[in-house]
């Protein structure tokens, strides 16, 4: 069995992080390493990651670079053979590693892809699953092969959302072949923190990965 490591990026999650690795570890596959980044948060997310019982690896950014900074950097600490992010406001399904690691070796494909599902606070009480699952370009419902995301260069750090879909683009330009399953993996949980709860910073991301995508197309700069 290849080693395992699970990236998980924090912003100001202080109060979703113990949740967070709680969800990791009990994971029927738990992973061989867990690598938090701390992307420049101004909460307490330093001090609850002190606490933190067992072998966790913490680095933390002395300023916000964005999701794609602070998952890069996990990849350059990361030991696995196998990588799988999370979000630290996502939940991870029971049996999500298993399941995707299982499916990359008898698929042999670079990455897999599964579903996930949105959870809503509203006036402080999480309101249950209520939207349908779906299958959208999210990096936190994947897993790859380290091998994979070291050809395509790691994330974009130029776009702070949208590098799931730039990310996706440039594999298949590069015919990686990946891999969709149809098992919920992540709750996506909303809260009104989220980044993708700017639409300024979600249409701009969103819009330079589809600009390059047909610049590409065209074979213009």
């Amino acid at each position: 069995m290849s080693e395992l490591s699970l990236i998980i990026p924090a912003f100001n999650g202080a109060r979703f992080l113990v949740e967070a690795i709680d969800g990791a570890r009990s994971q029927s596959r738990p992973p061989d390493e867990i690598i938090v980044v701390d992307d420049g948060s101004t909460d307490d997310t330093p001090g609850v990651a002190a606490t933190l019982e067992g072998a966790i690896t913490y680095i933390r950014r002395d300023r916000n670079g964005g999701p794609s900074a602070a998952r890069n950097l996990g990849l350059a600490r990361a030991g696995g053979a196998l990588i799988a992010f999370m979000d630290v406001d996502d939940r991870i399904r029971p049996g999500r590693l298993a399941i995707q690691e299982q499916l990359l070796v008898e698929t042999g494909s670079d990455a897999v892809w599964g579903r996930l599902q949105m959870d809503h606070l509203k006036g402080g009480v999480w309101s249950g699953v209520i939207d349908d699952p779906a299958f959208m370009p999210s990096v936190p419902s994947m897993m790859f092969t380290a091998s994979c995301l070291a050809r395509v260069g790691g994330f974009d750090e130029s776009l702070r959302s949208g590098e799931d879909l730039d990310l996706l683009r440039r594999m298949q330009a590069m015919g990686m072949r990946i891999e969709r399953h149809e098992d919920i993996v992540i709750d996506y949980l909303r809260h009104g923190s989220n980044m993708t709860e700017d639409p300024a910073v979600l249409r701009a991301g969103v819009f330079a990965a589809v600009r390059r995508a047909i610049s590409e197309r065209r074979g213009t700069p």
